[in-house]
């Protein structure tokens, strides 16, 4: 199939335009087309042999990929015949967003599932990452010689060892890469400085971002090598892993010349003020390790461009050893500036980057709180908030639930928390947001559309939160024959995803 692409490729381009490769004209060869002629003829009867092959079909692909111990146990146990009733309500769609839930169990439980459903769950898995690693878990030898015999599934196969690196395709290389760094990360750089010298800026760039897959110090001479390149998207993709490798020459040049720019000014009757002396245009030592004007949008200028770049790069923890302060108060010295917008987007930039747990708490909070002032409003943090720890998604919500003793508008910073991500909800949490419903029910007897926020909220976390609550939960809402108005179906079906839930699970460890 990829050879007839390559074929119609050629065909619509010209052979004026480009020539067939080494390894493609060594597969005709081997098919037997003459491939001691011109390209216009080689061409011709390539099309004439495989469009007879593709109109027929193809042999299946043979699996060549090694199997890890992990994958190779055959004597896993099938899941019993109730449980494929719940798989086949998840993949008919009726509960679909059990399906990551449905395979984490089964790679808890070590059991496999029957190869007739497996079709059917890699499609699912195509377009979602985070369900083909689950799934790996608990694939067998025989899943990936299924998965090996199917074009639209090789996808999820690693590189063949018959794939030279010198001629694969870009496609090709980035997996190897992809491989090498999963595997074994070592050998990735040496293979990439191999064609160092014939590689396009694109292939270049695109190999570069492959090293983020266990990033390690080991991999910082090359980056650095990387940032003497000319072209710039080459630079910046060396200096965007640069920043993630902790105490990277990198960051010491960009903070050395960040502290240049500071001074913090001591005050008589007020607290610490930090000003800062921003060039209007990066030195070349900023060009060079990456900091460009147009690279990140920072509101405010050029000035703020730079400032925020420089900010985003550098560790939060690094002001706590530069200030000498805690994280909370090293926070206010960057609030009481003038230049305090783009510091805190730059700071939730650089929490977001180093994965600081203690500083995505104390940002979150600070946003919650501070978000209806106009000095904040214009603060992006929707990233953060994705990607923050279940226990501080908890903790902070929990917290401000406690705190607010209103009903939720759909305005409130805290509504945009419990919307975000895919976090999993503690019972505490749940069963405060329950009562907040039902405040705001009591205060909306009629049939409405407001309040939509409520219930979308309420089908998300249907599946992040323990089934176990069903009972507790049926209790809160029905347990004096009550009814809700408008409200009995979205609640009737939140405790139907948490029975179906807990059924499902319960099945599944027999």
């Amino acid at each position: 199939m990829d050879t007839w692409k390559k074929i119609a490729k050629q065909a619509l381009l010209g052979t004026e335009r480009g020539t067939f490769s080494k390894s493609l004209l060594d597969t005709f060869s081997k098919k037997g087309i003459n491939i001691n002629r011109s390209e216009e003829c080689i061409l011709l009867d390539a099309a004439a042999l495989y469009s007879r092959a593709f109109k027929a079909g193809y042999a299946p692909l043979v699996y060549h990929q090694e199997i890890s111990a992990t994958t190779t146990n055959s004597t896993k146990p099938f899941v019993s015949e109730k449980s494929i009733y719940f798989l086949k309500e998840v993949l008919e769609g009726i509960h679909q967003e059990a399906l990551l839930e449905f395979l984490e169990q089964i790679a808890i439980l070590s059991k496999k599932i029957l190869p007739e459903y497996l079709p059917d769950i890699l499609d699912k898995c195509k377009n979602n990452g985070t369900l083909w690693q689950i799934l790996q878990k608990s694939l067998t030898t025989s899943d990936y010689i299924l998965i090996a015999k199917h074009p639209n599934w090789q996808y999820y196969l690693e590189p063949t060892e018959d794939v030279v690196w010198e001629y694969g395709t870009k496609k090709q290389r980035t997996t190897i890469l992809k491989h090498l760094r999963r595997n074994t990360p070592d050998k990735a750089i040496p293979l990439i400085q191999s064609t160092w010298s014939k590689d396009s800026p694109s292939q270049k760039t695109t190999f570069i971002k492959t090293l983020s897959i266990n990033l390690s110090q080991k991999d910082e001479d090359f980056l650095e090598f990387c940032l003497k390149a000319s072209r710039k998207e080459i630079r910046q993709a060396a200096a965007h892993l640069l920043i993630k490798i902790p105490n990277s020459n990198l960051i010491e040049r960009l903070f050395n010349q960040l502290e240049n720019f500071i001074t913090v000014k001591k005050r008589l009757l007020k607290k610490e003020k930090l000003t800062f002396e921003i060039p209007d245009e990066p030195t070349p030592n900023l060009l060079k390790d990456g900091i460009h004007l147009k690279s990140i949008p920072f509101k405010g200028g050029r000035k703020a461009s730079i400032l925020g770049q420089l900010m985003a790069v550098i560790p939060p923890k690094r002001w706590v050893r530069y200030f000498g302060y805690s994280s909370k108060e090293s926070l206010e010295i960057f609030i009481r500036s003038d230049w305090s917008s783009t510091l805190l987007q730059a700071l939730i930039e650089s929490t977001i980057t180093h994965q600081d747990v203690e500083w995505m708490e104390l940002l979150v909070d600070f946003w919650l709180h501070n978000q209806s002032k106009n000095r904040w409003q214009n603060i992006h943090i929707q990233n953060l908030l994705e990607v923050i720890p279940d226990d501080v998604f908890n903790r902070i919500a929990i917290k401000v639930l406690k705190e607010k003793n209103t009903v939720l508008q759909d305005s409130d910073p805290i509504t945009n928390l419990l919307k975000s991500g895919m976090h999993y909800w503690q019972d505490e949490l749940v069963l405060l947001y329950m009562q907040s419903i039902k405040k705001w029910v009591d205060r909306h007897t009629a049939r409405s559309w407001e309040g939509w926020y409520y219930k979308n909220i309420l089908k998300k976390i249907a599946y992040y939160c323990s089934p176990d609550l069903h009972e507790k939960i049926h209790n809160f809402w029905y347990k004096n024959g009550k009814t809700w108005s408008d409200w009995d179906n979205e609640i009737d079906n939140f405790l139907e995803v948490l029975k179906f839930r807990k059924q499902m699970i319960a099945e599944l460890k027999r």
